[in-house]
């Protein structure tokens, strides 16, 4: 039977009375999750789950008073229940150390500045079911780590098969590397709008919306739902989707552009819905497309950038837009970079420094003053490359929507800017700078992307938190991968199934994950069809795709 992974949910808190009983809690694994839920005034934490030794899936929830008197709840049993995505539900109960339990409600006392300890119970998840704990109170949800389900039985093995699977069952679990990340970084690039990837053979296909001719076929449609070669592209090493341009890396380090050409983007092109050699530049080793602008990072470690100049992105000392490259002064030595959708440029420079220039509404660049609000004119912000302070030496960088996350060289996760939605790690509009402590595990990769954010960690793992919904908090997305929940976090949560196994990611309004297994999951938006999933339906959870030349 096929896995399926759902979510353990508790909701509809009340008032009652007090009685006792002792429950065994499951053991704590991972990081734990926490919210306060306003609704009783407590900070409610869900270590996680495991199955007892009848099978059945327990997760374990503490409740810490934050009140100054005492407090009693209820939790009827018909609001505690397992949800999958699809909508189908198991239903459970919750256990109190101290409370009472009968066939239709809990009850426990929670005194004041005091703990509660209990278990979410499900009896009817079948062995083969994987959980992902979720606790909604007052509105609030909050999650645990997940518990995969068996797998389905299999014939008894015998001689060199149990061999076999005795060295597979020892052998360490895939981590990402610098040489796995690095054989797919750039070949891939799902953009907001549409995708682009570079197969095996070096030429470029696309998928997605199409109006300014940005998948590169000749022609503008409204959208292509399956994978369509882009014309005359060969030798291609990587890609990048901007909003409705697209860019792409040569193996000789020459760089080519397409689609809308509105502000300079793709050059000086005269046909832009086909790919286009853009002039004076040579020895490019990374490209990055901006909404409506585009960037490339040298040999020589000097940044070149052309397109829009609103807000001071091109970051050339004025806000004007370019048709042709031109070098950002003031940067020398750099061996990174990532530019947001519109907003924010950053780079690091080979000791570690971070720059950044453009727009500094949020605090996006860094500098911990008041935020200035929204500027007047577009011909305001940030036009030449400063220097973030009071920050260790860089290892990595993403610049998000209006935010940015870094790996520093010691192996912390910092971030600053926009945190509405939780992308900082806390519910602020114009966050400074600070040290995000609930990372699980080691950092390996940091994701920022429109109104959410994401780590790889060295162990394979992916966790990601802010968003789950649109930036008017109106619409469900699934920009976290963990179901359909509608609800934003500002604590690390682990899109389903992928606690283990993670290779490679890209993601901005939607995530698209490689896995050690060969296959390729992606959520998120998706109303162009830029996931690749065959239709135009945003995605709350994963799902399986196949590249163009996977068999």
């Amino acid at each position: 039977m096929k896995k399926r992974w759902i979510v353990a949910v508790a909701v509809a808190l009340g008032l009652a009375g007090v009685l006792g009983q002792q429950v065994s809690l499951p053991k704590p694994e991972g990081p734990r999750v926490e919210v306060v839920a306003s609704t009783i005034n407590a900070k409610v934490k869900v270590p996680g789950c495991t199955r007892d030794a009848n099978g059945q899936v327990v997760c374990a929830v503490t409740f810490e008073s934050q009140a100054q008197t005492n407090q009693s709840v209820v939790v009827l049993h018909s609001s505690v229940r397992a949800v999958a995505p699809d909508g189908f539900s198991y239903p459970g109960y919750l256990v109190v150390e101290g409370g009472t339990t009968d066939g239709t409600k809990t009850t426990f006392s929670l005194p004041a500045g005091g703990r509660a300890n209990g278990r979410l119970v499900f009896p009817g998840v079948p062995q083969e079911v994987g959980v992902f704990p979720l606790v909604q109170l007052g509105g609030l949800e909050f999650r645990g780590l997940p518990v995969a389900g068996a797998a389905p039985a299999q014939a008894e093995p015998s001689g060199q098969a149990k061999q076999s699977a005795a060295s597979a069952a020892s052998a360490p679990l895939t981590r990402p590397t610098g040489n796995t990340w690095e054989a797919w970084e750039g070949r891939i690039s799902l953009g907001i709008w549409h995708a682009l990837y570079v197969a095996k053979d070096g030429t470029v296909w696309a998928w997605g919306r199409n109006q300014d001719g940005e998948l590169g076929i000749g022609k503008k449609t409204e959208v292509e739902l399956k994978p369509v070669r882009v014309q005359g592209l060969t030798d291609v090493v990587a890609v990048s989707a901007g909003r409705g341009h697209s860019l792409a890396l040569k193996r000789d380090g020459t760089v080519w552009a397409w689609g809308n050409a509105n502000f300079g983007q793709v050059g000086p092109s005269p046909n832009p819905l086909l790919p286009y050699q853009i002039p004076n530049l040579k020895d490019v080793v990374a490209i990055a497309a901006a909404a409506e602008s585009s960037f490339a990072l040298t040999r020589d470690g000097s940044v070149w950038s052309w397109g829009r100049g609103r807000w001071g992105l091109l970051g050339t000392g004025d806000f004007s837009d370019r048709i042709v490259p031109t070098r950002i002064k003031g940067l020398e030595n750099v061996r990174k970079i990532s530019i947001s959708w519109d907003v924010i440029a950053s780079a690091i420079t080979s000791d570690g420094s971070l720059y950044v220039w453009g727009l500094p509404v949020y605090n996006q660049l860094g500098q911990d003053r008041d935020c200035p609000g929204w500027p007047r004119s577009e011909r305001e912000g940030q036009a030449t490359p400063i220097k973030v302070p009071d920050l260790p030496p860089v290892e990595e960088v993403a610049a998000g929507g209006h935010h940015v996350l870094v790996i520093t060289k010691g192996g912390e996760v910092w971030g600053w800017g926009h945190s509405r939605q939780g992308q900082v790690g806390t519910w602020s509009e114009c966050q400074r700078k600070v040290r995000l402590s609930e990372i699980p595990g080691v950092p390996f990769k940091v994701l920022a992307g429109h109104n959410y954010s994401g780590v790889v960690t060295k162990d394979g793992a992916l966790w990601m938190w802010g968003a789950n919904r649109d930036w008017e908090d109106r619409v469900l997305i699934g920009y976290l991968g963990i179901g359909p929940v509608n609800n934003n976090f500002t604590s690390p949560v682990p899109p389903i199934g992928m606690d283990r196994g993670v290779i490679y990611v890209t993601s901005f309004a939607g995530t698209l994950v490689i896995k050690d297994d060969g296959t390729v999951w992606v959520w998120g938006r998706n109303e162009f069809g830029q996931l690749g999933v065959g239709n135009r339906d945003h995605q709350a959870v994963p799902v399986q795709i196949k590249l163009p030349d996977m068999p």
